[in-house]
């Protein structure tokens, strides 16, 4: 069995590691750019206030948020999601991780507005 060094052309030969294709090594510069941008330029929270009791706003606000988010209809979602997740991660697990992390936000998601600082 023959050795091969770091330095040997053939390092990658026979490999699963292979370089990024243009368009692959395009869309990773620009994903990671645009997320160094977010973190770099970002300067406060992009957080609502509540609107102001018997406007509108406040109904939409009431019925959207409090009432649908955080109450029965956004957890029964979440725990669905989770079950869905949980039911396709058995067979595609590609598939199943995005509803199991969407059911989770969706049942936590009165902690999570309230430790993030902004609504969802």
């Amino acid at each position: 069995m023959e050795q091969t060094s770091l330095n040997s052309k053939n390092y990658w030969e026979g490999s699963n590691m292979k370089q990024l294709s243009g368009s692959a090594l395009r869309i990773t510069a620009a994903v990671a750019m645009t997320a160094a941008c977010v973190v770099v330029f970002s300067r406060q929270a992009f957080a609502m206030t509540v609107p102001a009791a018997g406007s509108l706003l406040y109904s939409l606000y009431d019925y959207g948020v409090l009432q649908g988010l955080h109450g029965a209809p956004g957890f029964m979602g979440g725990v669905g999601l989770i079950i869905l997740g949980a039911i396709n991660i058995v067979k595609h697990p590609l598939a199943g991780v995005p509803a199991l992390v969407a059911g989770i936000v969706l049942t936590s998601a009165d902690v999570i507005v309230i430790s993030m600082g902004m609504t969802i």
